[in-house]
Formats: C-alpha cells, structure tokens, sequence
C-alpha cells in the first residue's frame, strides 16, 4: 500500500479542520486495511460515532509519519488480536521492529517461493528477504543470520518510501539477471563467487545494489 504520508509531513499538529483531502484519502486506506484485518471488530469501534471526525483525527496525527513508519504499524496490527485506537498504533508505527518474527515470515515465504505459492504482504519484507537471498534465508537459522538480517530490514526500512511494489512472479528484477520465479539458487552462488573473486572472501553476498538503488531502477 502507498501511503504517501511523506508528503505531509511535518504537519502532525493539523487540525481536522485544516488536514488535506489527499491525507485523508490516506486514513482511508489505511481504514479499508485495517478492516480487512479485523473484519467486524474494527467497524465495532467506531459504531456511534462521528466516523468523519475520526478519520480526520486519525489524519492529523499521522500526517508526519513515514511510509515506511505506517506499514510498520500495520505489520505490528497482524500480530495483535483486536484492532488499535489511535495511540496505540502510534506506538506500533515507532516501535522498534521484531526483527526476529519477521525472518521467520520471510523464511516461510522462501519456503512457499519455490512452491510458486509465496505472499508477500509487505514491499520491505519482499525486499530485505531479496537482498538476503531467497536460497540462504530457507538455510540460515535465526542466530546464524540475526546480525545480517537486522541490518539489511532497518536498511529497507530507511528507505521505504522508494521501495517499488513486490514485483509479479515471473517480472525480472533489474540488475538479478535471472526472473523472480526462479534461479535464486544459482544468483546466490554467482554472487558470492563475485565477492570471492573480488575479496578472496566467502558468506554474504553482495548487498549493495539489491537494495534502494536496485529498488528505484525497477521503479
């Protein structure tokens, strides 16, 4: 989902009087997202009351968020039983990111990749997972790739705003030489035998350029 909080920010002490048309049209994606997360327990919340006024409240509070703060936050909501109000999901858009829950997601997806049968919700998940490598993900244990794992996530995160949507299965990736349906395994080993050539090393592949760069090129 794009947000496009970014344009507003450093308006997060609008009034919903003065909150604009294109950030309100934002509140209700997020709305639409949030409802289909919790169904009928999300529209409970707001029976009898001015929901107009909510969404504009809800508005002028995110109006200075990130793109990548907010879809944090509707991550955070996937894990939690019953729908936030808007402090709490305040809370979730800056909350530190459970780096671990997530390579687990990521792990199965990889999993369900090479059944064709992968889901990928979220463009920061899809993209950290590529930049650490399909084939390495659905071999590395969670204490193995802690360390690299976190770096590549908070990296996306970063740059979330300019990450492109999670490509259709079978679309190449600009600069991966291969389609995103399949060859994960062989770009892998090409990768590591490039930084092998280059710095007599093995172990994490080359990074740099399966990340924002690589994102925009697509883009």
């Amino acid at each position: 989902m794009t947000m496009g909080f970014m344009a507003e920010a450093g308006r997060a002490e609008e009034t919903p009087a003065v909150v604009s048309s294109s950030t309100l049209a934002n509140v209700e994606a997020l709305f639409s997202e949030l409802a289909a997360i919790y169904g009928a327990r999300f529209a409970d919340m707001w029976r009898n009351t001015d929901v107009g006024h909510v969404k504009a409240v809800w508005a002028g509070a995110l109006a200075g968020l990130k793109v990548g703060e907010v879809r944090q936050g509707l991550m955070g909501c996937r894990k939690k039983p019953w729908p936030p109000t808007l402090p709490e999901f305040l809370l979730l858009c800056r909350a530190e990111p459970d780096y671990e829950s997530l390579f687990g997601d990521a792990q199965l997806q990889a999993w369900h990749r090479a059944k064709g049968k992968d889901v990928w919700t979220d463009p920061v998940l899809f993209w950290s997972a590529y930049a650490f490598g399909f084939y390495d993900l659905k071999k590395a244990s969670w204490q193995m790739a802690k360390t690299r794992w976190t770096r590549i996530v908070a990296e996306k995160q970063a740059c979330a705003d300019t990450l492109p949507p999670v490509p259709q299965r079978g679309t190449a990736i600009a600069g991966a030489g291969v389609t995103a349906s399949g060859g994960e395994k062989a770009r892998e080993h090409l990768a590591r035998l490039r930084v092998f050539l280059k710095t007599g090393e093995t172990g994490e592949a080359d990074e740099k350029g399966r990340g924002c760069d690589q994102g925009k090129r697509q883009a």
